[in-house]
C-alpha cells in the first residue's frame, strides 16, 4: 500500500508543481465559505472540513480524482501562475480506513519533497486534539522550487478524520517573517471538522 500511495502522492505533487487550472464539477464532503455567518450547523451533513477562506483570497484552481479533492487559492492580485502566497486544501477520501493518517502523510510528502527538492527541510512543530480530531502542524522548506524557481516555505495543518484524511497548506515563496508566520499558524488553528452524526464532533465549534 505504501508504493502506491508513494505514487499517488508523487501524482499529487507533481500537480501541484504545475499549479493544475481545472473546473470540473465537485462531489464534496467538504463545506466552506468566504462568509461564515451565512453557513449554520444545520446546513452540513456528516463529516466536514469546517473553515473560513481569507477574505483577501480567491479560488484559483481546483480538481477532483478518484479519492481526492483539491483546491487552491491565492491573493485577489494574484494568480496560481504568478503568486506570493496560497492555500491549498487536500481531501483525501477513504485513506483513514486504509490506515494513512497525518502524521505518516506528511512524512511521505517530507521524503517527496527531500526527492524533488534537494536541501529541503521538514519537521513537525505542534499536535494537539481538537473536537475529538488529531492534529498535526509542520513547516516544510524547499530552497529552490523546480517551477517558481523560487524558495517556497510551507505551514501545514494535517487532521485526522474517521471518513477522509485533511491537509491544508499555507505556502510562501520566499521567506516569511516571524509575524507572518505566527498569522498563518493562527489561521491553520482556525480549521477543524466536525460531524453531524457525532455529539461531541459539533459542527458550530467556534461558530457562535
Amino acid at each position: 500500500m505504501l508504493d502506491a500511495f508513494a505514487s499517488f502522492m508523487q501524482a499529487m505533487y507533481d500537480c501541484f508543481e504545475r499549479q493544475v487550472k481545472m473546473k470540473l464539477k465537485i462531489l464534496l464532503s467538504v463545506i466552506f465559505s468566504a462568509f461564515p455567518l451565512l453557513v449554520s450547523a444545520q446546513m452540513l451533513r456528516n463529516e466536514n472540513l469546517s473553515f473560513e477562506i481569507p477574505s483577501d483570497f480567491i479560488e484559483g484552481a481546483n480538481l477532483s480524482r478518484a479519492g481526492l479533492t483539491f483546491f487552491e487559492y491565492v491573493p485577489r492580485t494574484e494568480s496560481v501562475r504568478n503568486w506570493t502566497k496560497m492555500l491549498t486544501v487536500q481531501v483525501l477520501h477513504g485513506f483513514p480506513a486504509r490506515g494513512m493518517t497525518g502524521d505518516r502523510f506528511q512524512n511521505l510528502f517530507a521524503e517527496q519533497m527531500r526527492q524533488s527538492c534537494p536541501g529541503s527541510e521538514s519537521r513537525q512543530i505542534e499536535t494537539g486534539v481538537v473536537n475529538s480530531y488529531n492534529f498535526q502542524l509542520w513547516q516544510n522548506y524547499c530552497p529552490l522550487s523546480s517551477l517558481t524557481r523560487r524558495a517556497e516555505f510551507f505551514i501545514s495543518k494535517t487532521i485526522d478524520g474517521a471518513d477522509s484524511l485533511y491537509i491544508i497548506q499555507y505556502t510562501f515563496t520566499s521567506a516569511p517573517s516571524e509575524a507572518k508566520i505566527s498569522e498563518a499558524k493562527e489561521y491553520l488553528r482556525t480549521i477543524f471538522v466536525c460531524d453531524t452524526r457525532i455529539a461531541s464532533r459539533p459542527c458550530s465549534l467556534g461558530r457562535q
